[in-house]
């Protein structure tokens, strides 16, 4: 089974968070941002911290992106 990582990334309460990976060098030029996992979230402290399994993967860039904005 795959080794579990940890992400950990400073969020707000208004939002929803999901974890993207690539593994396209330059980032962004051959190829689009994949969704991995659900959507985590929302916090009511940060920094928040996930492990997730396959992370870190050497031929991937991971990042963390907000979504969703919620309604105050």
């Amino acid at each position: 089974s795959p080794s579990a990582g940890t992400l950990q990334w400073t969020t707000r309460s208004t939002r929803l968070y999901r974890v993207e990976d690539t593994n396209q060098m330059p980032i962004g030029v051959s190829g689009a941002w994949d969704a991995f996992g659900a959507t985590y979230g929302p916090y009511s402290s940060s920094p928040q911290e996930i492990s997730l399994p396959g992370i870190p993967d050497p031929t991937h860039v991971y990042r963390v992106k907000s979504v969703l904005p919620l309604s105050p």
